[in-house]
């Protein structure tokens, strides 16, 4: 649009000039002026009386007024078409803008948390803490954890509620979940207290799942966060939850309650953050694995490194 102003104001008719028929001729050019024949012929011929002169410089300020709002006429027209593609544009790019908006964006992903036990059913105990009680505390810091990454959060229990097993995975399968995730606490009955650590559980029977690659991130990852002993990541078919949703699953037990340590640990607002942090980053990795950069022998589908199960349960 810039060019086309410009050529269009090289047109502008030059002011002046000499009363010549030759010159008159040239500058009254039909196609810029649009005079009628007459007009040309009055200017082109002027006489040599006083009334002559008159009636051809009224001539020249009429052709120099047609000039004139021939030109003002162009640029309205210009401004004219400025406006009708300037309006274009707007449309355009409006209709974009709607077309984009109504556009199906895909959803981002759905993580079902599950917090171990509640209700009637309080899970193992510690002097003083409840294992439903510490679940549920990390599995609402874990939705908040989740929820500034982006991701949809399907909480199974958000209170202190029984719910059983079954309806916990038809939820998790109903929401089509993309993953699902159970939290647990441990205990070790023995006499000694000092048995404690992180564990992570998968069903291995179901490849299709990736239930393996899940469980080794999330255990990896909240590892790393806490600083806690890595116990193992543990292959078993007798854990409900983990073995009966139809999308990949794991369950972590956090620590134990049966070591004073640990327990205290646990109770503490920071150390949940970091268990929720790390499970999160866990989750997070298995989802863009491209966002991990680990050498290749300590790649996470690889079971090689993670400490193997010594110690009783």
């Amino acid at each position: 649009m810039k060019k086309h102003t410009e050529r269009y104001r090289r047109k502008k008719p030059v002011k002046g000039g000499r009363r010549t028929g030759l010159g008159v001729s040239v500058l009254l050019s039909v196609g810029i002026l649009g005079m009628s024949l007459s007009q040309v012929m009055v200017w082109a011929a002027p006489k040599a009386g006083g009334a002559g002169e008159e009636v051809g410089e009224a001539s020249q300020i009429k052709a120099a007024r047609s000039a004139s709002e021939l030109f003002e006429d162009g640029q309205e027209k210009e401004e004219s078409f400025s406006q009708e593609v300037s309006a274009d544009s707007k449309e355009a790019a409006q209709a974009f803008a709607e077309k984009e908006i109504g556009r199906e964006q895909p959803e981002p992903f759905l993580v079902a948390i599950d917090a171990g036990h509640g209700g009637v059913d309080s899970g193992c105990m510690g002097k003083t803490a409840q294992e439903k009680e510490l679940n549920l505390q990390i599995a609402l810091e874990l939705e908040k954890e989740l929820t500034q990454k982006g991701y949809r959060v399907l909480l199974l229990r958000e209170k202190d509620e029984f719910q059983d097993k079954l309806d916990r995975v038809e939820i998790a399968n109903s929401y089509q979940a993309d993953v699902f995730v159970s939290i647990h606490q441990n205990t070790y009955e023995g006499r000694d207290k000092t048995v404690g650590g992180i564990e992570t559980w998968y069903d291995g029977t179901d490849a299709s799942r990736d239930n393996q690659r899940l469980a080794l991130l999330v255990h990896r990852e909240t590892v790393k966060s806490t600083g806690a002993r890595g116990r193992g990541v543990i292959e078993s078919t007798e854990l409900y939850v983990a073995s009966k949703t139809l999308m990949p699953a794991c369950l972590i037990e956090t620590g134990f309650l049966s070591n004073p340590q640990e327990e205290k640990l646990l109770v503490s607002a920071d150390y949940q953050k970091k268990l929720a942090e790390g499970i999160a980053r866990g989750i997070e990795l298995y989802f863009h694995p491209g966002l991990m950069y680990v050498p290749f022998e300590e790649a996470p589908w690889s079971l090689a490194g993670t400490e193997a199960v010594t110690e009783a349960r």
